[in-house]
């Protein structure tokens, strides 16, 4: 994994020795961009690796970001992770990031744009993370095709979130999906408006790292048969409701 952070390079690098796993850390702190340039190629002609995940803290870097992204782009295939950070970016930085990288598996955005723009997402990766989301509308969420989705500091209403339930459960948008995670602006309005007059059993309280469960679950079937459960947490940012499909929840954890 590689970070660009602080205006200084770091690197992560892991392998297995017969049944050990190795990791080692490595910080560059004069010219980072030059010695990930050499660390990276001189990786690759001795041992083949490939970068997996990067890291982007975009206020360290301004301007230097999209010199970053014109090296990565032919040097790096794909990511199968990738996070952005920054704070009052501009928009089209973030999205000369999205438009210029392939990715495969994760997209983590904690940057914040200064516009209330929307962002093109590519639909290639499998989860999609975005914190700062206060532009974020019904219509894009279902839009996307992505299997795993997750939103916070959206300005979306429970009424809303009926609709992409519904909308789930009727299959008429998301029919890959294995979770969607999404933040409440009205807890206490959740029953009555996020579920609404949709048929529901309450089922086990599922408990996953960094939140704290409310209540048990909330267990929903598509008209195809397959189920969802829906859990309300408390996380360090406010209170998110967490739709896992029958696609992921073999991975959950219940409390009895």
């Amino acid at each position: 994994m590689l970070w660009f952070w602080n205006g200084s390079f770091g690197s992560y690098r892991g392998w297995k020795l017969k049944d050990t796993w190795i990791a080692r850390f490595f910080w560059y702190l004069e010219d980072p961009f030059h010695a990930m340039k050499e660390l990276y190629l001189d990786a690759k002609s001795l041992m083949g690796v490939e970068v997996d995940s990067v890291a982007i803290y975009m206020d360290d870097f301004e301007e230097e970001c999209r010199e970053i992204v014109d090296w990565l782009r032919p040097n790096c295939q794909e990511f199968s992770g990738f996070y952005i950070y920054g704070q009052n970016q501009r928009h089209e930085d973030v999205q000369y990031i999205l438009d210029n990288l392939k990715f495969k598996g994760s997209l983590h955005i904690f940057a914040k744009t200064n516009e209330q723009l929307s962002l093109r997402i590519p639909e290639t990766m499998d989860l999609l993370s975005i914190i700062h989301g206060s532009w974020i509308t019904l219509g894009y969420i279902m839009s996307l095709k992505i299997s795993r989705l997750a939103f916070a500091d959206t300005n979306l209403t429970n009424q809303d979130i009926n609709l992409i339930y519904k909308s789930w459960i009727e299959m008429k948008s998301h029919r890959n999906l294995e979770w969607f995670e999404i933040n409440l602006t009205d807890l206490e309005g959740f029953f009555e408006d996020g579920l609404g007059d949709i048929p529901y059993q309450i089922g086990p309280i599922i408990s996953v790292p960094y939140y704290t469960p409310i209540e048990g679950s909330i267990v929903v079937t598509r008209k195809d048969g397959l189920m969802a459960s829906i859990s309300l947490y408390q996380n360090g940012i406010g209170f998110a409701a967490v739709m896992y499909t029958s696609l992921f929840r073999s991975q959950l954890q219940y409390v009895d």
